[in-house]
């Protein structure tokens, strides 16, 4: 089995002041989403059978829509051509209350996204895929 471990992506962080010309967004904001469509384009590349995202796929608690956009966006790619995709919620994208809810519950709409984001140990089944050429046998 081939898993492609990625993690601390921190979509949507910025910091000092230079623009990105062309997006018009903080520069250093523009240059993680490039780094992190570049790591999905590697990934679509080595065709793994499981890619486990391990935290803070955002750099905060509530993700700008231009960061959520683009983590669908991307992710989707992966879970279109039947990539399971496990994404842990890290310390910079977990609610210190659990009541306020969290932005992952949006990913188990989608297939092939297996979120966990409820501070709590969980199991997460996934079903062996033909077209991946596994088996139940390993």
């Amino acid at each position: 089995m081939r898993v492609v471990h990625i993690s601390d992506t921190h979509l949507g962080y910025t910091a000092y002041r230079g623009l990105d010309p062309e997006l018009g967004i903080n520069q250093r904001e523009a240059d993680i989403f490039a780094v992190f469509k570049q790591a999905i384009d590697k990934i679509l590349e080595i065709s793994p059978d499981l890619v486990l995202h391990t935290g803070d796929l955002f750099d905060s608690v509530r993700p700008s829509n231009r960061s959520l956009s683009l983590a669908l966006e991307q992710l989707l790619r992966l879970s279109t051509v039947g990539i399971p995709v496990v994404i842990i919620a890290g310390n910079h994208s977990m609610p210190k209350m659990r009541d306020t809810g969290s932005v992952f519950q949006l990913f188990t709409l989608f297939p092939n996204f297996f979120p966990v984001y409820k501070g709590r140990y969980e199991t997460i089944s996934i079903k062996a895929s033909p077209r991946r050429g596994l088996t139940p046998e390993g």
